[in-house]
């Protein structure tokens, strides 16, 4: 965790690993993670037993399981409001982009952050920082997350991304191997 928050450089990092891990061990990594520098956890029994800022977003199962990207999306800042951070790169990015920021006019304000989770990661910084600005969002943050760790967080130093979401690599151990899966809901 400490050298993903040096390799930040000042930007947040934000834990998201308790998916990966025992439950108790995904507390006791949150909690390390955040005395090591990290800002926040997707672990809402960490944020509530060690008083840590709770973050968050949505997993690919959750844009897949409504009708289309605009449900999703709708249904999202309806609980969280506009300000939360939406998963912009399951189908496609420029228009998970389009998508998201309309989204959260319609509930009348700007959207917090999207999220890229796949991909060349630093070349669809670049694009979507400008796709943004483009749009008039320029206040909506870029979070990427995607097997990060302290090596891919230095290669994105020079992208325009505002926070790195750190999971099985920092839950894990260094240099343990893991089970790399990805899943797409097929039927609900």
């Amino acid at each position: 965790a400490s050298r993903m928050v040096t390799a930040a450089h000042g930007r947040p990092c934000l834990e998201m690993g308790a998916r990966r891990t025992h439950e108790g061990a995904a507390v006791a990594a949150a909690r390390a993670a955040v005395v090591a520098g990290f800002s926040g956890t997707s672990d809402l029994e960490a944020a509530r037993t060690h008083g840590i800022r709770p973050i968050g977003t949505a997993a690919h199962s959750f844009t897949l399981l409504h009708d289309d990207e605009d449900q999703a999306f709708d249904a999202q800042i309806a609980a969280l409001g506009p300000g939360t951070t939406l998963l912009v790169d399951t189908y496609n990015v420029e228009k998970g982009v389009e998508k998201a920021v309309a989204a959260a006019r319609r509930a009348g304000g700007e959207l917090g952050a999207g999220r890229l989770d796949s991909g060349d990661l630093v070349a669809q910084a670049f694009t979507v920082r400008k796709q943004l600005n483009d749009l008039g969002a320029t206040a909506t943050k870029i979070t990427v997350t995607s097997d990060l760790d302290e090596y891919a967080i230095a290669a994105l130093g020079a992208a325009p991304v505002d926070s790195y979401g750190v999971g099985t690599k920092l839950v894990t151990g260094s240099g343990h191997p893991t089970a790399e899966l990805v899943y797409k809901l097929v039927a609900r």
